[in-house]
């Protein structure tokens, strides 16, 4: 069984964490490379609540990152 994994914020507001301590912190703290975060912010739009229009715009913008 394989499932989408993402990197994301607990609650921002009340942790004062935000994504970008995430990246820089968490995911090197977790042995993640630099491609497996790229992946994990691919998995995050994937699953993410947004149209299919949403996405694709996310996408190439990632794409073109």
């Amino acid at each position: 069984m394989a499932f989408l994994a993402s990197l994301n914020t607990d609650d921002p507001a009340v942790q004062g964490v935000d994504i970008i301590h995430e990246y820089h912190v968490a995911a090197p703290a977790a042995g993640l490379s630099r491609e497996q975060i790229r992946q994990a912010q691919i998995n995050g739009l994937e699953i993410a609540f947004l149209s299919d229009g949403e996405k694709r715009a996310l996408r190439e913008k990632v794409a073109a990152a």
